[in-house]
């Protein structure tokens, strides 16, 4: 199972404005959420949601959905409960006590309420990106990231929350800066080899067909390869990272398929003969990421490279991206009109 068929290309929305970090979620068979921002990319995007009862075919402004962060995203828990943050939901009040601004509903996404969730025992101020999982006793897993005291890049960790609490607690550390001692002939910052480091960040997790857990992050921009590792112990403790392609890689997401492929799709950043674009790439594995294929061109062209995926099936999933302006200050070849500012969802199927 290492070859992926386009089944059907959507655009979903235009604009003159830069499209950028889209995210899709499925209610049901009717109803869908997106959610992307508007504008050049900085501080002050607008984030736009939007919802459709129609399974896609036309879309309206979600005006429930209570969130603004920049990036959000939705999951759905055991108990078919949503839970919902964006990427910027943590929050410091005058004492300095961290908490995280949720979304909770247990109606399928039809009313919303806004629950305060503290972090703590952590003098660090933890990111949430990405999808979370929950575990069969209720505990909900959360890749983050955040500067560790006395380091100057980013590291991944993994947040949780068990059902009995009502805070969030820091339970590992997945990959961090010291990676590139371990691989230095690929991380180490000079002027002919990767100088993209920034750090270890935007991770995404998954469960295996075997039980272990996966998580892959991203470490720069152009040649920083993404990192991957295996937890057994449901994320108490990680194997050692390793490289996963030789060149970089942004916001990963992966998804365990119903047939038993893994698929991991990712904006692919190139430096030297190729250039810094919006390339939306995917790799498959049938052995639980220890081996993968070799890369599918989803999009080649300009873009912020974000995605998101989805299941539809056990061997079919979508993918939605933007096909943005926001690269073009790299891409001298293009100009900035207005045809790039899409947001596009494409199904696939794997086979």
């Amino acid at each position: 199972m290492n070859k992926l068929n386009v089944i059907d290309k959507k655009v979903l929305f235009k604009s003159k404005e830069d499209l950028n970090f889209p995210r899709y979620f499925i209610y049901d068979a009717n109803r869908r959420q997106v959610s992307f921002t508007k504008g050049r990319h900085g501080v002050y995007e607008t984030h736009i949601v939007m919802q459709s009862e129609d399974g896609g075919e036309t879309w309206f402004p979600d005006t429930e959905y209570p969130l603004r962060q920049h990036i959000s995203t939705v999951s759905r828990l055991n108990d078919s409960s949503l839970f919902s943050w964006g990427e910027l939901s943590l929050n410091t009040d005058m004492l300095f006590k961290r908490h995280y601004e949720v979304a909770i509903s247990s109606n399928n996404g039809r009313t919303w309420s806004i629950e305060k969730m503290p972090l703590a025992e952590s003098k660090m101020p933890l990111r949430p990106f990405g999808k979370l999982i929950q575990l069969e006793d209720g505990t909900l897993l959360q890749p983050a990231y955040a500067k560790a005291i006395g380091d100057e890049k980013d590291s991944q960790f993994i947040i949780a929350k068990k059902p009995d609490e009502t805070w969030w607690r820091l339970t590992s550390k997945v990959f961090g800066p010291e990676i590139q001692e371990m691989y230095p002939e690929i991380y180490r910052e000079t002027k002919k080899i990767h100088e993209g480091f920034e750090g270890v960040h935007e991770g995404t997790i998954e469960r295996l067909q075997d039980g272990r857990l996966l998580c892959v992050s991203r470490t720069g921009y152009k040649d920083s390869p993404m990192v991957q590792a295996w937890s057994e112990d449901n994320g108490h403790t990680w194997t050692k990272p390793r490289p996963i392609i030789s060149y970089g890689g942004v916001c990963p997401n992966l998804l365990q398929m119903g047939n038993g492929t893994l698929i991991l799709v990712f904006g692919a950043r190139y430096t030297g003969e190729k250039r810094i674009g919006g390339d939306i790439t995917a790799l498959l594995s049938s052995d639980g990421g220890e081996t993968w294929s070799d890369s599918y061109n989803i999009y080649s062209g300009p873009g912020a490279s974000y995605s998101d995926i989805v299941a539809t099936g056990d061997d079919e999933f979508m993918v939605i991206y933007a096909e943005s302006a926001f690269s073009l200050q790299y891409l001298p070849q293009y100009s900035a009109v207005a045809e790039y500012n899409k947001i596009c969802l494409i199904t696939l199927k794997t086979e």
